[in-house]
């Protein structure tokens, strides 16, 4: 930002960003838990991640999500939930780059969860099925959503 002032440019900058991770710095699942509450559920999701991971829960941050049910009316005795763990050096050196540019990030996701956000609203019932295939140099990347 400071360098972008110098040149006029600083109305064109964000203050807030949207930061898209690399797939393979983080570990995704979804997971299937008893009905708990929300301190219960908390633990078992540490305790999950913990087991399924190949680095210490130290190591990483992590963050989950109970998907609601596709039948809202239905009682089921377990949730569905989604984790997302990411490597803490990894979340830390993009929150640093971020912030050295005078931006605040407010959202750090998978860069498959980004793709998805930006073709499907959130408001609109599609019936369509996206693929989107990315052709870096060093890596196949396909999201189906």
């Amino acid at each position: 930002r400071a360098h972008a002032s110098t040149v006029g440019i600083t109305t064109l900058l964000p203050s807030y960003a949207v930061i898209s991770l690399p797939e393979e710095d983080i570990f995704l699942r979804a997971v299937q838990v008893p009905r708990m509450s929300e301190d219960e559920l908390r633990e078992a999701i540490r305790w999950e991640t913990e087991a399924n991971i190949p680095v210490s829960i130290n190591e990483v941050y992590f963050d989950y999500n109970v998907v609601p049910p596709l039948n809202p009316g239905a009682k089921t005795e377990h949730l569905d939930v989604l984790v997302v763990a990411i490597l803490k050096n990894v979340v830390d050196g993009y929150t640093k780059a971020v912030e050295s540019a005078g931006i605040s990030p407010i959202v750090l996701e998978p860069e498959s969860m980004s793709l998805a956000r930006s073709l499907i609203s959130a408001r609109i019932s599609c019936a369509f099925l996206f693929m989107c295939v990315s052709l870096p140099v060093e890596k196949l990347s396909i999201t189906v959503t």
